[in-house]
């Protein structure tokens, strides 16, 4: 699921890893609260409009696909296809390799306060590499 209420758009889980800590996703704005399955189960307020229908207020779906230990993930409103079936024929040369067996080596996380964009960029090219 996105990560935001469907009321007023506020962040639903303000950690980046970790566990839960209830069956409830509450929104700490105005506390509406979805179940694990995305379904708007609790709205505190007692003025609600009329005809006002939770079951229309899921959190917005996003697709996901599993292809060998790797998770991806489609934002598109109707994603067409796996994430294999978006592949080349060259990702076919990587049947040999045991993907599902990696296991994560290092991380490291930084927080900068940067356009991603451009880091990355940067970041990803030899042309500000030191000589």
């Amino acid at each position: 699921f996105h990560n935001t209420c469907r009321h007023r758009g506020s962040q639903l889980c303000q950690d980046s890893a970790g566990r839960l800590k209830a069956r409830l996703l509450t929104c700490p704005y105005h506390a509406w609260s979805y179940s694990l399955r995305g379904d708007l189960v609790r709205v505190p307020s007692k003025s609600l409009p009329e005809g006002f229908d939770k079951a229309d207020y899921p959190l917005y779906r996003v697709a996901l696909s599993l292809w060998r230990g790797f998770v991806f993930i489609n934002l598109a409103k109707e994603p067409e296809g796996s994430a294999e079936s978006s592949f080349d024929r060259a990702s076919g040369d990587l049947s040999n390799w045991p993907l599902e067996t990696l296991i994560t080596g290092h991380r490291l996380t930084k927080v900068m306060n940067c356009n991603w964009k451009i880091f990355w960029e940067n970041f990803n090219e030899c042309l500000h590499c030191p000589g």
